[in-house]
């Protein structure tokens, strides 16, 4: 019998602190206070700074290989290998997910981190090209991967590098999606960078009071985000694209109607699954897409308030990442502690959509 259990878990946000006064003067839409009051954001981490004036990013001088997002993929990484007592020639794969890599194809991001970290040739790397529902998504396959007993160790990053893509051009356009006009500027609010990693492990023989009780994912066909540029259809040629194109596009009363629905099925989903009751968990992880839609949840379903790990105020949705950070958080603070056997769930809802949920002993 194969038990798979969390052997680490770590995160990295960059100093940089960008309140919304100073983005608003960037990308113009919403007040500040109005950002707050209907998001519950106040301020979020950039690793990129911008210029107010022009609503552009400014680039560093030289820039580094490889790029922002693997950059803070290993930072987050080798805080997780160090808390398991790990290095990277004990992983045999890597999976990051994320919307914003440093280049879209080949699986570039993590064969870059896969050569930095020295990892061993036969040791997959692999992106896949998610949203906020990524990495809670591709815990469930990976968690698979292991019981399947061929791997006995994979690192799981989630990544969200917006800073790097602000653009007044680019972000303060509207587009016609869903038979009405979304404007591109709530993403720069919403989203901040960060990443998050977790090391999930394959422990042969009978459970010891750690590891997962049940998984679910699913894919619910919703397009919560959308962005148009970049592919076979939208492709960055002369005169087939717009400057605007290139923008992702949230659908925030798509997301606030789905929110809720797609989130409770998948939580009911794995406590069914675990053996579990809801008032048994003793901490929720739970996707950070809006302070404001989040605590309404939390309310609605009779989850405890001071079981909810949330980190909006200060970091924005870091979409993939947002999980993976408020456990490494909760693990550094002592909140929580790995090999406690304590319950903890985890869930997220992504573009797409995909949600899942995770019931987990510590």
């Amino acid at each position: 019998m194969i038990n798979v259990t969390i052997a680490g878990a770590g995160s990295y946000l960059p100093p940089r602190v960008v309140p919304n006064e100073r983005l608003v003067k960037a990308i113009p839409g919403w007040t500040a206070e109005r950002i707050a009051e209907k998001t519950g954001i106040l301020e979020r981490r950039y690793l990129w700074d911008f210029d107010e004036e022009s609503g552009r990013t400014i680039p560093p001088e030289h820039l580094e290989t490889p790029g922002p997002c693997a950059q803070i993929c290993e930072l987050a990484l080798r805080d997780a290998l160090q808390q398991a007592n790990l290095g990277p020639e004990d992983l045999d794969g890597l999976l990051i997910t994320t919307c914003t890599p440093d280049l879209t194809n080949f699986s570039s991001d993590a064969l870059a981190l896969h050569r930095r970290l020295g990892m061993r040739p036969e040791a997959f790397a692999k992106v896949s090209d998610d949203g906020c529902g990524g990495a809670m998504f591709h815990m469930a396959m990976a968690r698979e991967m292991l019981l399947g007993g061929q791997r006995k160790t994979i690192a799981l990053v989630g990544a969200n590098m917006i800073s790097p893509l602000l653009d007044r051009e680019v972000y303060c356009n509207k587009s016609h999606i869903h038979g009405k006009d979304l404007g591109a500027f709530l993403t720069i609010y919403l989203f901040g960078d960060g990443a998050g990693a977790v090391i999930l492990r394959a422990d042969p023989g009978e459970p010891s009071g750690s590891g997962f009780l049940s998984s679910y994912a699913a894919n619910e066909q919703v397009d919560l985000v959308v962005r148009r540029g970049g592919g076979g259809l939208w492709p960055a040629h002369p005169g087939r694209t717009q400057p605007s194109d290139p923008a992702f596009y949230v659908d925030g009363s798509l997301v606030a109607a789905c929110f809720a629905p797609f989130l409770k099925k998948a939580i009911d989903q794995a406590i069914d699954r675990s053996g579990l009751a809801l008032s048994d968990i003793r901490r929720f992880y739970l996707h950070q897409a809006n302070k404001r839609v989040l605590e309404a949840f939390v309310l609605e379903n009779g989850i405890p308030r001071e079981r909810v790990g949330m980190h909006m105020e200060r970091y924005g949705n870091t979409t993939t990442a947002g999980t993976l950070i408020l456990l490494a958080e909760d693990l550094r603070s002592g909140a929580v502690r790995l090999g406690s056997g304590e319950p903890i769930l985890m869930a997220a809802i992504g573009a797409g959509a995909q949600c899942a949920a995770h019931v987990i002993r510590l």
